[in-house]
């Protein structure tokens, strides 16, 4: 858990599915707390797909 890059993850996910900044998409963004990117990594996989 980091708040290292969490400003340039969601931007990059607006990008994605806005096709703009998260700031431009969302003027109120001045306002949110700082972001936290948290990453999990699988124990174990169960299934196919």
């Amino acid at each position: 858990m980091t708040t290292e890059g969490g400003q340039e993850l969601i931007d990059e996910l607006s990008r994605k599915y806005t096709g703009k900044d998260y700031a431009d998409f969302n003027p109120a963004s001045a306002d949110d707390a700082e972001r936290v990117v948290v990453r999990i990594t699988p124990r174990k996989i169960v299934g196919s797909l």
